[in-house]
Protein backbone atom coordinates (compact mmCIF):
# COMPACT_ATOMS: atom_id res chain seq x y z
CA UNK A 1 0.00 0.00 0.00
CA UNK A 2 0.90 3.44 -0.40
CA UNK A 3 1.28 6.81 1.61
CA UNK A 4 1.14 9.70 -0.91
CA UNK A 5 0.57 12.96 1.21
CA UNK A 6 4.31 13.90 1.26
CA UNK A 7 6.96 14.51 -1.69
CA UNK A 8 9.26 12.46 -0.29
CA UNK A 9 6.85 8.82 -0.46
CA UNK A 10 4.81 9.25 -3.82
CA UNK A 11 8.14 10.32 -5.43
CA UNK A 12 10.44 7.73 -4.10
CA UNK A 13 8.34 4.68 -2.13
CA UNK A 14 6.24 4.59 -4.72
CA UNK A 15 4.44 1.39 -4.01
CA UNK A 16 1.08 0.97 -5.91
CA UNK A 17 -2.32 0.48 -4.30
CA UNK A 18 -2.99 -3.56 -3.54
CA UNK A 19 0.77 -4.53 -4.47
CA UNK A 20 1.28 -8.27 -3.95
CA UNK A 21 2.78 -8.76 -0.35
CA UNK A 22 5.72 -8.88 0.30
CA UNK A 23 6.57 -6.71 -2.46
CA UNK A 24 5.19 -3.24 -4.98
CA UNK A 25 5.02 -5.88 -8.06
CA UNK A 26 1.82 -7.39 -8.16
CA UNK A 27 0.12 -10.89 -9.43
CA UNK A 28 -2.99 -11.92 -11.15
CA UNK A 29 -4.07 -14.51 -8.88
CA UNK A 30 -7.37 -13.40 -6.94
CA UNK A 31 -8.36 -14.50 -3.51
CA UNK A 32 -9.75 -18.14 -3.65
CA UNK A 33 -13.77 -18.32 -3.70
CA UNK A 34 -15.75 -17.88 -0.41
CA UNK A 35 -11.85 -17.10 1.66
CA UNK A 36 -10.16 -13.73 3.15
CA UNK A 37 -6.11 -12.91 2.77
CA UNK A 38 -5.93 -10.55 6.03
CA UNK A 39 -2.94 -8.36 6.41
CA UNK A 40 -2.20 -6.24 9.84
CA UNK A 41 1.56 -4.73 8.23
CA UNK A 42 3.94 -1.98 8.34
CA UNK A 43 6.16 -0.70 5.62
CA UNK A 44 8.45 2.27 5.42
CA UNK A 45 11.21 4.05 3.67
CA UNK A 46 14.13 5.91 4.93
CA UNK A 47 16.67 8.70 3.49
CA UNK A 48 19.12 10.60 4.82
CA UNK A 49 16.83 13.16 7.23
CA UNK A 50 13.70 11.39 6.90
CA UNK A 51 11.69 8.31 7.37
CA UNK A 52 8.14 7.76 6.39
CA UNK A 53 5.53 5.11 6.46
CA UNK A 54 2.99 3.26 7.85
CA UNK A 55 2.12 1.56 11.56
CA UNK A 56 -0.26 -0.24 11.30
CA UNK A 57 -1.65 -1.02 8.31
CA UNK A 58 -5.00 -3.35 7.37
CA UNK A 59 -5.46 -4.99 3.81
CA UNK A 60 -8.33 -7.28 3.33
CA UNK A 61 -9.08 -9.36 0.35
CA UNK A 62 -12.06 -11.52 -0.32
CA UNK A 63 -12.81 -14.14 -2.93
CA UNK A 64 -16.45 -13.07 -4.04
CA UNK A 65 -16.59 -14.88 -7.45
CA UNK A 66 -14.49 -17.03 -9.47
CA UNK A 67 -11.49 -14.94 -10.19
CA UNK A 68 -12.81 -12.01 -8.87
CA UNK A 69 -11.26 -10.60 -5.78
CA UNK A 70 -12.13 -7.41 -3.98
CA UNK A 71 -10.00 -5.21 -1.33
CA UNK A 72 -9.81 -2.70 1.03
CA UNK A 73 -7.12 -1.30 2.44
CA UNK A 74 -6.28 1.49 5.52
CA UNK A 75 -3.63 2.55 7.59
CA UNK A 76 -2.17 5.30 9.88
CA UNK A 77 0.76 7.08 8.49
CA UNK A 78 4.23 8.18 10.24
CA UNK A 79 7.04 10.72 9.26
CA UNK A 80 10.16 11.37 11.14
CA UNK A 81 12.07 14.65 10.28
CA UNK A 82 15.44 15.23 12.16
CA UNK A 83 14.43 13.16 15.35
CA UNK A 84 10.45 14.50 15.50
CA UNK A 85 7.95 11.90 14.49
CA UNK A 86 4.31 12.85 13.20
CA UNK A 87 1.40 10.53 13.08
CA UNK A 88 -1.43 10.98 10.91
CA UNK A 89 -4.40 9.57 8.75
CA UNK A 90 -2.80 7.61 6.12
CA UNK A 91 -5.19 6.27 2.77
CA UNK A 92 -7.93 4.19 2.37
CA UNK A 93 -8.22 2.19 -0.87
CA UNK A 94 -10.33 -0.15 -2.84
CA UNK A 95 -9.87 -2.62 -5.46
CA UNK A 96 -11.16 -5.75 -7.44
CA UNK A 97 -8.88 -8.20 -9.17
CA UNK A 98 -10.81 -9.52 -12.24
CA UNK A 99 -8.53 -13.18 -14.10
CA UNK A 100 -9.66 -13.03 -16.77
CA UNK A 101 -7.21 -15.78 -18.52
CA UNK A 102 -5.84 -19.04 -16.62
CA UNK A 103 -2.54 -20.54 -16.17
CA UNK A 104 -1.97 -23.42 -18.86
CA UNK A 105 -0.42 -26.37 -17.66
CA UNK A 106 0.86 -27.96 -20.73
CA UNK A 107 1.75 -24.30 -22.51
CA UNK A 108 3.43 -21.28 -22.11
CA UNK A 109 -0.12 -19.42 -21.20
CA UNK A 110 0.41 -17.16 -18.36
CA UNK A 111 -2.80 -16.23 -16.12
CA UNK A 112 -3.60 -12.69 -16.62
CA UNK A 113 -5.79 -9.83 -14.30
CA UNK A 114 -6.85 -6.71 -14.06
CA UNK A 115 -6.98 -4.78 -11.04
CA UNK A 116 -8.43 -1.30 -11.02
CA UNK A 117 -7.77 0.41 -7.70
CA UNK A 118 -8.93 3.65 -6.18
CA UNK A 119 -6.81 5.42 -2.86
CA UNK A 120 -7.62 8.49 -1.48
CA UNK A 121 -5.79 9.90 1.28
CA UNK A 122 -7.45 10.28 4.47
CA UNK A 123 -6.60 13.95 5.06
CA UNK A 124 -8.75 15.05 2.11
CA UNK A 125 -6.15 14.94 -0.10
CA UNK A 126 -7.56 14.13 -4.49
CA UNK A 127 -7.55 10.41 -4.86
CA UNK A 128 -5.66 8.08 -7.35
CA UNK A 129 -6.87 5.25 -9.65
CA UNK A 130 -4.21 2.55 -11.01
CA UNK A 131 -5.14 0.37 -13.80
CA UNK A 132 -2.55 -2.43 -14.28
CA UNK A 133 -2.93 -5.37 -15.75
CA UNK A 134 -0.30 -8.64 -14.06
CA UNK A 135 0.77 -11.65 -15.33
CA UNK A 136 2.10 -14.98 -13.77
CA UNK A 137 3.66 -18.27 -14.81
CA UNK A 138 4.84 -21.32 -12.85
CA UNK A 139 7.23 -23.90 -13.20
CA UNK A 140 8.61 -26.69 -10.98
CA UNK A 141 9.57 -24.51 -8.09
CA UNK A 142 9.78 -21.22 -9.39
CA UNK A 143 7.29 -19.04 -9.89
CA UNK A 144 7.46 -15.09 -11.58
CA UNK A 145 5.09 -12.47 -12.25
CA UNK A 146 5.13 -8.82 -13.44
CA UNK A 147 3.40 -6.26 -15.06
CA UNK A 148 2.19 -2.81 -14.61
CA UNK A 149 -0.15 0.00 -15.50
CA UNK A 150 -1.16 3.77 -15.85
CA UNK A 151 -1.77 5.65 -12.73
CA UNK A 152 -4.25 8.66 -12.77
CA UNK A 153 -3.09 11.16 -10.06
CA UNK A 154 -6.39 13.98 -9.98
CA UNK A 155 -4.13 16.12 -7.29
CA UNK A 156 -2.86 19.54 -8.87
CA UNK A 157 0.61 19.63 -8.18
CA UNK A 158 0.96 15.79 -9.39
CA UNK A 159 0.93 13.91 -12.86
CA UNK A 160 0.30 10.79 -14.41
CA UNK A 161 2.55 8.36 -14.25
CA UNK A 162 2.93 4.81 -15.33
CA UNK A 163 4.43 1.73 -12.97
CA UNK A 164 5.96 -1.23 -14.23
CA UNK A 165 7.64 -4.43 -11.77
CA UNK A 166 8.66 -7.96 -12.45
CA UNK A 167 9.05 -10.39 -9.37
CA UNK A 168 10.62 -13.87 -9.49
CA UNK A 169 10.13 -16.45 -6.24
CA UNK A 170 11.35 -19.95 -5.36
CA UNK A 171 10.14 -22.54 -3.07
CA UNK A 172 13.22 -23.53 -1.12
CA UNK A 173 11.07 -25.58 1.25
CA UNK A 174 7.80 -27.10 2.41
CA UNK A 175 6.64 -23.55 3.91
CA UNK A 176 9.26 -20.73 2.98
CA UNK A 177 9.67 -19.15 -0.69
CA UNK A 178 12.63 -16.73 -1.48
CA UNK A 179 12.59 -14.20 -4.26
CA UNK A 180 12.57 -10.57 -5.47
CA UNK A 181 11.66 -8.15 -7.66
CA UNK A 182 13.01 -4.90 -9.56
CA UNK A 183 10.13 -2.11 -10.09
CA UNK A 184 9.60 1.16 -11.81
CA UNK A 185 7.63 4.52 -11.58
CA UNK A 186 7.99 7.36 -13.41
CA UNK A 187 7.52 10.85 -12.33
CA UNK A 188 4.39 11.62 -10.30
CA UNK A 189 4.98 14.82 -9.60
CA UNK A 190 6.25 18.09 -11.96
CA UNK A 191 10.17 18.30 -11.61
CA UNK A 192 10.26 15.27 -9.56
CA UNK A 193 12.26 12.17 -11.09
CA UNK A 194 10.81 8.82 -11.40
CA UNK A 195 12.36 6.01 -9.78
CA UNK A 196 13.59 2.25 -10.15
CA UNK A 197 14.49 -0.14 -7.34
CA UNK A 198 14.78 -3.75 -5.71
CA UNK A 199 13.72 -5.89 -2.84
CA UNK A 200 14.03 -9.02 -1.88
CA UNK A 201 11.31 -11.21 0.27
CA UNK A 202 10.54 -13.77 1.96
CA UNK A 203 7.40 -15.92 2.78
CA UNK A 204 7.04 -18.04 5.43
CA UNK A 205 4.26 -20.64 6.18
CA UNK A 206 3.09 -21.70 9.92
CA UNK A 207 0.75 -23.59 8.77
CA UNK A 208 -2.46 -23.38 5.61
CA UNK A 209 -3.63 -20.23 7.57
CA UNK A 210 -0.95 -18.51 9.60
CA UNK A 211 1.55 -16.71 7.34
CA UNK A 212 4.96 -13.76 7.77
CA UNK A 213 5.28 -12.04 4.68
CA UNK A 214 8.56 -9.78 4.49
CA UNK A 215 10.86 -7.76 1.87
CA UNK A 216 13.20 -5.06 2.15
CA UNK A 217 15.92 -3.30 -0.71
CA UNK A 218 16.60 -0.12 -1.88
CA UNK A 219 16.56 2.71 -5.05
CA UNK A 220 18.85 1.60 -7.75
CA UNK A 221 19.94 4.97 -8.83
CA UNK A 222 21.66 6.06 -5.82
CA UNK A 223 19.08 8.69 -4.45
CA UNK A 224 19.36 9.70 -1.38
CA UNK A 225 15.51 9.59 -0.81
CA UNK A 226 15.91 5.69 -0.58
CA UNK A 227 18.62 4.72 1.32
CA UNK A 228 16.08 1.72 2.75
CA UNK A 229 12.63 0.60 2.32
CA UNK A 230 11.15 -2.24 4.35
CA UNK A 231 7.69 -4.58 4.37
CA UNK A 232 6.72 -6.93 7.14
CA UNK A 233 3.32 -8.69 7.50
CA UNK A 234 1.09 -10.93 9.39
CA UNK A 235 -0.83 -12.74 7.05
CA UNK A 236 -4.24 -14.75 8.15
CA UNK A 237 -5.95 -17.06 5.50
CA UNK A 238 -8.92 -18.58 6.51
Amino acid sequence: MRIAWSVLTAALWCSPAFAGPPFVTDDPEPTDYGHFEIYLLSEGTFARDESEGTLPGLEVNYGAFSDIQVSGAISEAFENENGTTRWQAGEAEFGVKYRFMNESDTSWQPQLAFYPSVTVALDGESPSILLPIWAQKSWSDWTVYGGGGYQINTARENRNNWIVGVALLRQVTSNLQLGGELYHQTADETDEPGTSAFNLGAILDFDETHHIVMSAGRALDGSNANHFSYYIALEWSP
